[in-house]
């Protein structure tokens, strides 16, 4: 099995990080991701991208437009939460239109109604995951040690592990 993970850490870390060989960077891989998935034999190719936080404002300064996705919001690569930000962004204005009279598609309203709909779950979805960022990039050993145990607890707790999955997935409203 192949994994890809991203790696949060401090700005200045990351130069260190880049120029670890191969063996270093497995090693440090080991130390700070532990056995959770099994030993790290090899790895591949490793890039750089600077983490940050963008949001558009929900209402388009164009008439009948509609941002989704990416687009809407630039998110923390973690989690998939950009992505399934983007899909729930898809499916929402999907069931706009189907709902809508055909005489008001692309207007005012029926985009109001839509960013109505959307605006929970984009701000819970960038929330969280600016929320696990923090968490993940945190060394104090309190928090490390809580991250510790909220991760073996999920493991040891099919529910929330459910629980936690279905918000991932299907966000705020899921």
């Amino acid at each position: 099995d192949g994994y890809e993970i991203v790696w949060t850490a401090p700005h200045p870390r990351v130069a260190e990080m880049l120029a670890w060989d191969d063996a270093q960077f497995l090693n440090e891989l080991h130390q700070h991701f532990g056995d959770r998935v099994g030993e790290f034999l090899t790895v591949g190719k490793r890039a750089c991208f600077a983490l940050g936080l963008k949001k558009a404002p929900l209402q388009s300064p164009m008439p009948h437009v509609v941002l989704l996705g990416n687009a809407a919001q630039t998110m923390h690569p973690v989690a998939g939460q950009g992505f399934n930000l983007g899909l729930r962004d898809a499916w929402d204005l999907a069931q706009e239109v189907l709902d809508a009279p055909a005489n008001t598609l692309g207007t005012e309203a029926m985009l109001q109604g839509y960013r109505s709909t959307r605006k929970l779950d984009r701000e819970a979805g960038i929330r969280f995951t600016d929320s696990l960022v923090r968490l993940f990039s945190n060394e104090l050993p309190l928090v490390s040690a809580a991250r510790a145990a909220s991760l073996t607890a999920l493991d040891c707790l099919p529910f929330a592990r459910k629980f936690v999955a279905k918000r991932m997935m299907f966000g705020a409203n899921g």
